[in-house]
């Protein structure tokens, strides 16, 4: 612009002398006009592209700012959440530590046999009983092992008893007219005799074994306990009813044939 200012100063004069026609004085005149208003107009465009510039780094920085801020805000979540689960952590052991406490002191308070079974007899019945340091609880049996019924019989019974033999067993605490009679067999007989505490006989001890361990009472079915009193009656030889009627034919026969 400043070169077209120059140009008119020097061509002025020379319009005055007519060395130059004034058409051409107007011609570079509109021109220069021309070039003003293109410059001028082109100076809003580039104040108006430098003024959208910085509103978009304006926006920009805004946007870095509520990045880093949104950045710092989610560092600080996270951060917050792994105290969070930190402390959760401590809490469970210290839970499991409780639990595993209480379980061991809630071990104190049950007792565990070795073996699975029945229980035959129990010694504590009340709660609130006190135990003592060796006392016997209770006694079972293994849910496999044979109920076996141990009897005393006298030394002239002894020797026709064997291993084997059927026995009937009644029971003192259900009377055999209505629960019947228990069947079993002998097997053991000690070849050892001993002395009856109560009677002061002379006695050998043998077992029996039981074909079932229960009653049934009102359809219901009662196992038999440790400790309970039976009677045993060993069945030494079967006899035919024809043999038991004739037995006494045969006794009279014999008398008569010695008189």
């Amino acid at each position: 612009m400043q070169g077209y200012q120059e140009r008119l100063a020097r061509i002025e004069p020379l319009v005055t002398e007519g060395a130059i026609a004034r058409e051409r004085l107007f011609e570079i005149e509109q021109q220069m006009r021309d070039r003003q208003s293109s410059l001028i107009q082109n100076q809003g465009s580039v104040a108006q592209a430098q003024t959208e510039v910085q509103q978009l780094q304006a926006i920009l920085q805004q946007r870095v700012a509520e990045g880093q801020r949104g950045e710092l805000e989610s560092q600080q979540r996270v951060q917050n959440l792994l105290l969070q689960i930190t402390e959760l952590q401590g809490r469970l052991q210290e839970n499991e530590t409780l639990m595993r406490s209480a379980q061991s002191r809630l071990q104190q308070y049950f007792l565990y046999a070795p073996v699975s079974g029945v229980v035959s007899s129990l010694s504590i019945k009340n709660p609130g009983e006190v135990i003592q340091p060796g006392q016997t609880l209770m006694e079972m049996r293994s849910g496999d092992d044979p109920l076996v019924l141990e009897a005393l019989i006298t030394s002239r019974e002894a020797g026709f008893v064997k291993v084997g033999m059927p026995v009937k067993v009644k029971f003192d605490a259900y009377p055999y007219q209505k629960f019947g009679v228990i069947p079993g067999k002998v097997i053991f007989t000690s070849p050892d005799s001993e002395t009856n505490p109560q009677s002061g006989a002379t006695v050998y001890r043998i077992k029996v074994k039981l074909e079932r361990h229960h009653i049934v009472s009102e359809k219901e079915k009662v196992e038999f306990q440790a400790g309970q009193t039976a009677t045993a009656e060993i069945i030494i030889r079967r006899r035919r009813i024809i043999d038991t009627v004739l037995e006494p034919i045969r006794q009279l026969r014999a008398s008569g044939g010695g008189a």
